[in-house]
Formats: structure tokens, sequence, C-alpha cells
């Protein structure tokens, strides 16, 4: 059975009309904000290689299996149009196709208009593996997502979207204030 979340007593940003109160509010949803994402992408990894083992895949690998399902088009999807997809550079899409090739879960072709590139398509035989195991995982989905409707959900893909976009240059900065050599940090 699954833990109840406790909820921290408002989920409203009180300010009391002060700069100093507003930037402490914003730090404290900030906390809340992340805490969330972390417990949330926890619980997404574990269920991911749940679902991944079941079909005799690891979480990246299924990972890409997954956006070549949701990307499918006649002609194939590129490499590059997979890692945009997923959010990852294109080097690791093709080390993990190789293997996918390998192991028959993924056609690779000459792209038809740019002799430089390559299309990836499901075989027939992934196709009705995940056309089988997107049936089983509606029953999840549905459980999960139960009290959202599909207005949420759309925004809650939009709110994602948007966390995503900022993530890069937000990383870039952390990388700057945290990897700094010699810094210290002094606790009383």
């Amino acid at each position: 059975m699954a833990k109840a979340r406790s909820k921290p007593s408002s989920t409203r940003i009180r300010t009391r009309g002060s700069l100093a109160g507003a930037d402490k509010a914003r730090a404290t949803m900030f906390r809340d904000v992340v805490t969330l994402f972390y417990a949330t992408t926890g619980r997404l990894r574990s269920l991911k290689r749940l679902v991944a083992s079941s079909i005799g895949l690891n979480s990246a690998d299924y990972s890409i299996v997954a956006a070549l399902y949701r990307l499918n088009t006649e002609q194939g999807v590129r490499v590059k149009e997979v890692a945009e997809y997923l959010h990852l550079s294109p080097e690791n899409i093709t080390t993990a196709v190789q293997r996918l090739v390998s192991e028959k879960w993924v056609v690779k072709s000459d792209h038809p208009s740019d002799a430089r590139a390559v299309t990836l398509k499901l075989s027939a035989s992934a196709r009705k593996r995940i056309d089988a195991l997107t049936t089983e995982l509606r029953e999840i989905n549905d459980l999960w997502f139960k009290e959202m409707s599909t207005t949420q959900i759309q925004q809650l893909i939009e709110y994602l979207e948007t966390v995503l976009d900022g993530f890069d240059i937000a990383h870039e900065k952390a990388k700057e204030k945290f990897q700094s050599k010699g810094r210290s940090w002094d606790v009383d």
C-alpha cells in the first residue's frame, strides 16, 4: 500500500508585504518544488525499471523504444529527433541504438534524403510487444493520474517542458557556483 504524502499546512505561499518575506517564501516554495521533483523522479525511475525489465530491457533502452513508439512515422525517426524528444545527446542515443539493433528491437535504415543520416523504426515484433505493454500500462496510468483531468495532464506536460527549458542554464550556473576550486562551506 502506498504511503500517504503529508502536505505542508498550506500550499499557498503567503507573504507579509516585505521583500525579505517574499524572498523567504519564494525560497521555501522552491525547496518544496525540488523536493517533490526528487520524490517524483525517484518513484518514476523505479517504475520505469520495473516496466523495462518486464520486457527484457534496461531503462535507457526502454526510453528509446518508447520514444520510437511515440514518434513513429512511415519513413522512420532520425537519431536527432529521438535525442530531442528524450532531452539527451545524440551520442547517448546512438550507442544504445546499436545494442537495440543487434537485439532486433530496432531497424536502422539509410535516410532517404540525407546520406549522412539514418532512420530508426521499431521492428514488427518490438511494435507488437510495445502494443501489448501499452495496454497493460493503461490501467497503471489510469490509477496514477486518476485525480487529474485531461486538461490538467496537458498543463502538467506544458509545465514540465517549461521546467526542462530552463534547466540547462540553471545547471551551468550551479556548476559555476558549486564546482569552484577551494570553495568551502563553513557551518557554525
